[in-house]
């Protein structure tokens, strides 16, 4: 039996430069970002993608994308 795989590669959100002093691993979603990334979410449910996997950096901004994409 043959089973299909597929692999989604996500970016992060769009992330804020608004504060310098940020260590790039620092930096969060700004409002673009955070309205953004629930609109990823249900374009991936309305393909019937659910992934089995999900690996994500430890920067901020990665973390909150995942986050604000839901459970």
């Amino acid at each position: 039996m043959r089973m299909n795989r597929r692999l989604i590669i996500l970016r992060h959100a769009h992330s804020s430069r608004d504060d310098l002093d940020l260590d790039d691993h620092d930096r969060p979603l700004d409002e673009i970002g955070l309205r953004d990334s629930p609109i990823v979410a249900r374009e991936i449910i309305q393909r019937g993608w659910k992934p089995d996997h999900i690996f994500v950096s430890s920067s901020l901004r990665t973390l909150q994308t995942l986050e604000n994409m839901g459970p």
